[in-house]
């Protein structure tokens, strides 16, 4: 039998400058920029109206999280915006000792709760009508931090094995994406918004921390691929753990004013 020991850090918290980070100067900053927005220069918008929020319906199911943000009408056809997204998604581990020993995967999931603030832009290829309707093309750029938990495989000669349970906290991550979408508007206000494209993601782990050993690095990497496309991964993309793939959202929104 394989025995379960849970083993957390005490919440110390590392980046890979050895600082301590906290989320809240990003909420600061994501709300800051909020304000900026409403700040913005007069523009043409879609029935006068210029200012945007909505929130991706797809993030609840494929993310475990939430994705919602505010953009701005800017030109005619150019919209900014502002992301916040809060991820939890669980991962089946690979070990291959323990395969080999027990013919199946560890019953305990890993897991990386992702939280992120980003910023988007996207041009909208319809000249004849402003912006926000229609096709576009778009970008976005997301920085954040991560709680990783993984279990590792431990062998004692002449004794059980057991799978021992490690966390490491605040691990700078950043993802960015680059698609196609399409946007509806309804009754003036309401908004339906489909991009699809390309996602990649890092978790910057610190390969010098003395808590991480480095088999435990290679442990995290081997289900981290999975992290950042929502919907099919291509595998690693750099030398950092992360995934590269592709990803679909669908936002819905009202035109604010």
């Amino acid at each position: 039998m394989t025995a379960l020991i849970s083993y957390h850090s005490n919440r110390k918290q590392w980046t890979t400058d050895g600082r301590r980070q906290t989320t809240k100067g990003m909420l600061w900053a994501f709300v800051f920029c909020c304000f900026t927005c409403f700040a913005w220069g007069q523009t043409t918008g879609y029935q006068g109206k210029r200012l945007m929020f909505k929130t991706d319906v797809v993030s609840p199911i494929s993310e475990r999280g939430i994705n919602m943000g505010l953009e701005y009408v800017v030109l005619r056809n150019v919209v900014i915006g502002l992301d916040f997204s809060l991820t939890g998604r669980q991962y089946t581990q690979n070990l291959p000792t323990y395969y080999e020993l027990h013919n199946a995967s560890p019953p305990v999931k890993a897991s990386i709760r992702d939280m992120q603030v980003g910023i988007t832009g996207q041009y909208f290829l319809n000249t004849a009508l402003p912006a926000p309707k229609g096709s576009y093309v778009f970008g976005k750029y997301y920085i954040g931090q991560a709680d990783i938990f993984a279990v590792d495989h431990i062998i004692r000669e002449g004794k059980d094995d057991y799978l021992e349970g490690f966390q490491i906290n605040n691990v700078s991550s950043h993802q960015f994406d680059l698609g196609v979408g399409y946007q509806e508007v309804f009754f003036g206000f309401l908004l339906v918004d489909f991009d699809f494209g390309m996602s990649a993601a890092s978790l910057f782990l610190n390969k010098n921390n003395e808590e991480l050993l480095p088999h435990r690095r290679d442990i995290v990497a081997d289900f981290a691929d999975k992290h950042g496309p929502n919907i099919f991964s291509l595998g690693t993309w750099r030398d950092t753990p992360g995934g590269i793939g592709l990803s679909v959202h669908l936002k819905i929104g009202i035109l604010l004013f």
